[in-house]
């Protein structure tokens, strides 16, 4: 069975990113030996929550493996802490591609619109040429001929048209994924340095504190001594 590795990029800028959330300044670099070794970690650790997630999936007698079963394991192997994060990233990728569809709908339909147009400008025009035909036999002949050949060619062209649409498509799809990626980076990145800027404020205030005990202490011992 072929092993599937998650992407060593991906990995490497999310290390970097943090480390730099630490310390600004810094610009750290990283070891082919250490960027391998993320990977098995970080392989590791996916394939242990999967693990225990199928197994609440038999225990329930499902088949499939549900994201309510990623975050049940999440939260009895300790790592409960990351099941905010994750439902607020679900949400926003939900609401991110109901956004992108509709306005992908929006310009199907506007597209729709002016195809409709078109067909109808095209059936009166030949409306027009069915009538001058009429006048006489050989121009109904060629004319005849020349509907043929823009009937090949029309069903020519739908048939590329359609087989343009389904290429187009999948590349709305890939760059409707990209953009969510990226947005959810976006907010999983503010969400961490919120939690940093939270973190180094009480421990400034757990110093200021420790500074005031110490200064009392202080006072009363030089009491005691006079």
């Amino acid at each position: 069975m072929t092993q599937t590795h998650l992407p060593v990029s991906s990995l490497t800028r999310i290390i970097k990113e943090k480390i730099s959330e630490i310390n600004p300044k810094e610009k750290p670099k990283l070891s082919s030996g250490f960027k391998e070794s993320l990977v098995q970690i970080s392989n590791l650790f996916i394939h242990y929550i999967t693990t225990f997630a199928h197994e609440k999936t038999v225990y329930d007698g499902r088949t499939i493996i549900s994201q309510k079963d990623i975050i049940f394991a999440l939260k009895e192997l300790g790592f409960e802490e990351f099941e905010q994060e994750i439902l607020s990233t679900i949400e926003l990728q939900k609401n991110m591609k109901k956004k992108k569809k509709k306005q992908i709908t929006i310009s199907n339909e506007n597209e729709n619109e002016n195809q409709n147009q078109n067909q109808n400008e095209n059936e009166n025009q030949n409306q027009n040429e069915n009538q001058n035909q009429n006048q006489n036999e050989n121009q109904n002949q060629n004319q005849n001929e020349n509907e043929n050949q823009n009937q090949n060619q029309n069903q020519n062209q739908n048939q590329n048209q359609n087989q343009n649409d389904k290429e187009i498509d999948k590349e709305i799809d890939k760059e409707i994924d990209k953009e969510i990626d990226i947005e959810i980076e976006n907010e999983i990145q503010i969400k961490r340095k919120r939690k940093t800027k939270k973190k180094e404020k009480e421990k400034e205030k757990e110093k200021e504190k420790e500074t005031q005990k110490n200064t009392i202490l202080a006072y009363f011992s030089h009491q005691k001594r006079k």
